[in-house]
């Protein structure tokens, strides 16, 4: 992947520049997120996500990424009506590697003030543990955490507004390419499993 990164830097530099150039960038916020097929609604889960970010600068619009994070995801009840939802919790903990192009847009003074970004994220599940007490449901997801997908490929996309050439705060919504669990490869008669969620962070520029 860095080998990528530096020889689609070579291709795409500026050729007024006729140099490579590189940013950095330090990531920390808050994943609001949920999963399909666990019979819970909404993205109540609150995790943590932070790490970094190296780009290099294609053109004076456009940049490529890429960033290595720690990040938490999973699913809980609603915490406001708890009592009306499953007792069901999924908790998810990430090494991921986001990968993708950004656009820049409403340059004021020296700097931009808008980036738009899409491109596609892998996770890598480090350690996953649930608590299923809803008694009516038809797989316990207890006895399911071995068999989650430890491989999460999913895409994303984003915005970014600036305050200033150094600090930012971007929205994203990441949403699963494959399952977090398959009931197929299993062996088990139950439902598919999906995860995604939104990221609210602040970035620092260096």
């Amino acid at each position: 992947m860095i080998l990528a990164l530096i020889a689609v830097c070579f291709l795409f530099q500026d050729a007024r520049a006729q140099e490579r150039r590189f940013n950095a960038g330090l990531i920390a916020g808050l994943n609001a997120s949920q999963i399909d097929g666990d019979q819970l609604a909404g993205f109540n889960r609150i995790g943590i996500t932070a790490g970094i970010r190296g780009s290099a600068v294609l053109s004076e619009r456009f940049d490529l990424n890429v960033e290595m994070l720690y990040s938490q995801r999973g699913s809980r009840p609603d915490i406001f009506n708890a009592l009306l939802e499953p007792d069901i919790n999924i908790s998810l903990q990430y090494a991921e590697v986001p990968v993708y192009l950004g656009f820049y847009d409403w340059k004021k003074d020296d700097y931009y003030k808008v980036k738009v970004h899409g491109g596609i994220s892998y996770g890598r599940l480090i350690k996953a543990s649930t608590l299923d007490a809803y008694v009516d449901d038809q797989v316990d997801l207890e006895d399911l955490s071995d068999a989650f997908n430890s491989n999460d490929l999913s895409w994303i996309i984003g915005a970014s507004i600036f305050f200033s050439r150094h600090f930012g705060m971007t929205l994203r919504y990441t949403r699963f390419i494959n399952k977090l669990f398959n009931p197929a490869k299993a062996g088990i008669n139950g439902p598919a499993l999906r995860s995604y969620f939104l990221t609210f962070r602040f970035e620092y520029n260096f």
